[in-house]
């Protein structure tokens, strides 16, 4: 897994950076990866990443996970 780090124009919310910690620490813990996806993606990089205004409508974080097959 890489890594891809910009610098913020405004902070992210703190309870979203939480949720994101908990995220990476079980899928550490399990040697999977994941990202997220969905509108709180597209919102980090253009509003937060690039300045643009924010068009976010829903308060949900989509995230994926890489797992190795069905069992696990």
């Amino acid at each position: 897994m890489s890594d891809i780090l910009h610098p913020l124009r405004t902070p992210i919310d703190p309870a979203f950076r939480d949720l994101a910690q908990v995220m990476h620490g079980v899928c550490e813990a399990l040697e999977c990866d994941w990202f997220l996806t969905g509108a709180l993606a597209r919102e980090i990089l253009l509003v937060h990443i690039h300045g643009c205004l924010p068009g976010r409508e829903t308060l949900d974080a989509d995230f994926a996970v890489s797992l190795p097959d069905w069992d696990a």
